[in-house]
C-alpha cells in the first residue's frame, strides 16, 4: 500500500466542499441536539424546535479516493494566535 499524501492526489480523485443532507430517523435529531448541548457545542441562542423536517446538513472539506477507499477530511483553519497557552 502506498502512503496517502494529499498533495499527490490527482484532481479527478478528490472532491472539495462536498455538501451533504442526511435524513434522520425520528428521535435522532433530538438526540444529536441534546448530546451537543451536554458538550457545550451549540451556538449561543440556539433553540431546538423539533418539527417534522429532520435533516443533518453540512459540508466535508475534502473527500479523497485512494487505492479504492474513500477518505473524508475535515480540518480547522481558524488562526487562534501565535502562542500556545
Amino acid at each position: 500500500a502506498q502512503p496517502l499524501r494529499l498533495a499527490a492526489v490527482p484532481r479527478h480523485r478528490r472532491l472539495a466542499e462536498l455538501v451533504f443532507h442526511l435524513r434522520l430517523a425520528p428521535g435522532d435529531a433530538a438526540a444529536i441536539v441534546h448530546a451537543a448541548q451536554a458538550l457545550g457545542g451549540l451556538p449561543p441562542g440556539f433553540e431546538w424546535r423539533g418539527g417534522n423536517e429532520r435533516l443533518l446538513t453540512g459540508a466535508l472539506d475534502l473527500v479523497v479516493e485512494h487505492e479504492g477507499r474513500l477518505f473524508a477530511v475535515d480540518w480547522k483553519s481558524n488562526f487562534l494566535g501565535g502562542q500556545l497557552n
